[in-house]
């Protein structure tokens, strides 16, 4: 008997999910690049459809983000590990970081960021 089986879907392997990590870790950073930039389209290109915009303004402040861990995938979910603060100027040190865990989706074959924002109550 083979090992090795062409019948079914395709297994995860540890080079896959390592390529998937890798990828997600990727859109993550093109979209904190894009929302630091004000840039919409790129936005939209690294968010899911449930977070598509029809326009972006550049924060006042970049938002620095840096991956603190491996991303973690769960079938078509992933949750990555960020450290975030904010840059008020390039004399002052960022503001104290904050670690979060992003929630991203495969939308589409490729990972996208997807928080929804919550309207505030008032």
């Amino acid at each position: 008997m083979s090992a090795c089986t062409t019948n079914g879907p395709a297994e995860a392997t540890p080079e896959r999910a390592a390529e998937d990590q890798t990828a997600a870790a990727e859109t993550v950073r093109r979209y904190f690049d894009a929302y630091n930039a004000g840039d919409v389209q790129a936005l939209n290109e690294n968010s899911c459809a449930a977070t598509q915009r029809t326009e972006a303004t550049p924060p006042p402040y970049p938002t620095i983000v840096r991956i603190v861990g491996t991303p973690v995938i769960t079938g078509d979910s992933a949750s990555v590990p960020v450290s975030m603060s904010i840059s008020t100027d390039k004399f002052s040190p960022p503001s104290p970081s904050s670690t979060v865990t992003l929630p991203l989706v495969r939308d589409g074959g490729r990972w996208t960021f997807c928080l929804v924002e919550r309207p505030a109550n008032g």
